[in-house]
C-alpha cells in the first residue's frame, strides 16, 4: 500500500459530545437560491462577477458548458459563515438497542 494521506479517517467528535469539526448549515445559508437542474449529475460549478445571476455547469471537466440562472439575494451572497450545526448525538433507545445487540460483535 503506498503512503497516500487522501482517504484518512479523522474523527469528528468524542464520546463526551465534544465536537472536534464544525458543521456548517450551508442548506439554509443557500436555500433562497433558485435550484441547478441536474445538480447530482454535474460535478463541476463556476461563477464570475461579470454574469452574477449565472452558475455555469459542466457534467465532467471536459464537458460542453450549461448555463444556468440563479437568484441571489443579498443575504447568501454574504461572507458571514453560516450557523453551526451541533448534531444531536444519539437517542437514549439507540443506545439501548447499540449495547443490548451490537456491542457483543465489535
Amino acid at each position: 500500500m503506498s503512503g497516500s494521506k487522501l482517504l484518512i479517517a479523522e474523527p469528528v467528535g468524542t464520546q463526551q459530545g465534544d465536537v472536534l469539526i464544525l458543521c456548517y448549515d450551508w442548506q439554509a445559508k443557500f436555500a433562497s437560491l433558485g435550484k441547478i437542474l441536474g445538480i447530482r449529475k454535474n460535478h463541476h460549478f463556476s461563477f464570475d462577477r461579470v454574469k452574477p445571476n449565472v452558475c455555469s455547469v459542466r457534467t465532467y471537466a471536459q464537458s460542453a458548458v450549461v448555463e444556468t440562472a440563479v437568484d441571489w439575494d443579498n443575504k447568501s451572497m454574504s461572507s458571514d459563515m453560516p450557523e453551526i450545526l451541533i448534531p444531536p448525538g444519539l437517542s437514549h433507545a439507540k443506545k439501548e438497542y447499540l449495547y443490548a445487540k451490537i456491542r457483543q460483535y465489535v
